[in-house]
């Protein structure tokens, strides 16, 4: 089963801009569960049956989109050094694999404890001024769709 709320994230998410998977698993096997759960937008997969490396991968889907910050979410830190190996911002999702303590040993350039902490993370950088004008129009329509634990 996915975890809680990661469906309704990953969704809108993929609303917003070009998103990938890169998993060590099979990419038959995660588009299965993505349908199976209704996982929609998600531009590719790649899986270890169409590339061991995800250093490699990252940086081929980095070089498509030249225009765009690409961050990398993944749960162990494994994935964090790949990651900085391939020149992305990290994003340590602890409610994964490996929790905030084992991902913050790599130093990601973040740590986000549910999936709904990455709509407010990115929520963050644009109004930082660290992502582009596609994000913000999108995010304030995510925004809205989602039911914060804050708002009433």
């Amino acid at each position: 089963q996915p975890f809680p709320g990661i469906v309704k994230v990953v969704n809108q998410a993929a609303e917003m801009g070009p998103l990938y998977i890169i998993t060590g698993n099979r990419a038959s096997t995660v588009a299965a569960f993505c349908a199976r759960h209704g996982i929609t937008g998600i531009r590719g997969i790649i899986g270890s049956d169409v590339e061991k490396s995800k250093v490699k991968s990252i940086r081929r889907i980095k070089k498509k989109h030249k225009d765009l910050q690409p961050y990398y979410i993944g749960d162990t830190l494994g994935d964090m050094h790949e990651a900085r190996k391939a020149g992305v911002q990290r994003i340590g999702a602890a409610w994964g694999w490996h929790g905030r303590e084992r991902l913050s040993r790599a130093r990601p350039e973040y740590i986000v404890d549910r999936p709904e902490d990455l709509t407010a993370l990115f929520l963050q950088l644009q109004v930082n001024g660290e992502e582009g004008r596609r994000v913000s129009l999108r995010l304030g329509r995510v925004l809205e769709s989602l039911k914060s634990p804050w708002r009433e």
